[in-house]
């Protein structure tokens, strides 16, 4: 009896601790107050990064987590330098059926960021673009080196209101290359965003 007890104390503490390194990930998660359940339809998809190959796996990657609710940019946006033109962005997205954005902005380095930081005020989806093109220290090139931390920022925008819906910061270590850093964030990402009722299961 005692050893089934222990068995399921040691289960119990198991499961908990993975969870919670598991929660870690979404190192900042914030929703607008008056963000209604699920009133994206169609979410555009940008990849913020200076390397194209890591835009289209990343972008490719959440599209496919969204389905039906998901477009790609580099589908329609097919040259890394057509982003630099946000207000383009935002107008073709629009004109391929978006009702809103989501931005995610790839960087890495070999300090673990600061979770707790509160998200800059974002007022369009074309104030965050500009800001990533015109700050060198957001296009580092990335390394998978042992023990680098790869942090993901997202942000949603509703197109509607014309404001920033969501925003999170995703912070992973351990990515062996571009594929499996991927893998390991476009999960906890969805996740997320489903969660705090930004977007709803794919159609």
């Amino acid at each position: 009896m005692n050893r089934m007890r222990d068995l399921t104390l040691i289960s119990f503490v198991f499961f908990a601790g993975l969870l919670t390194s598991c929660a870690n990930n979404v190192g900042r998660s914030w929703v607008a107050p008056d963000m209604r359940t699920a009133s994206l339809q169609k979410l555009g998809v940008v990849a913020l990064t200076k390397q194209e190959v890591y835009r289209r796996e990343a972008e490719w990657a959440l599209a496919q987590e969204l389905g039906d609710r998901g477009l790609a940019s580099y589908t329609v946006l097919p040259e890394l330098r057509a982003l630099r033109d946000t207000a383009a962005v935002v107008r073709t997205l629009r004109e391929n059926g978006c009702d809103g954005i989501v931005t995610l902005q790839l960087k890495s380095g070999k300090v673990r960021p600061d979770i707790r930081s509160a998200p800059r005020p974002a007022a369009s989806p074309a104030q965050v673009m500009d800001d990533y093109w015109v700050d060198p220290s957001a296009q580092d090139v990335m390394a998978f080196a042992a023990g680098q931390y790869f942090t993901v920022e997202v942000h949603v925008f509703d197109l509607a209101k014309g404001g920033m819906v969501y925003n999170g910061l995703v912070v992973e270590q351990g990515a062996r290359d571009t594929q499996d850093l991927v893998r390991m964030v476009r999960r906890t990402v969805m996740n997320d965003l489903r969660r705090k009722g930004v977007v709803g299961s794919q159609r």
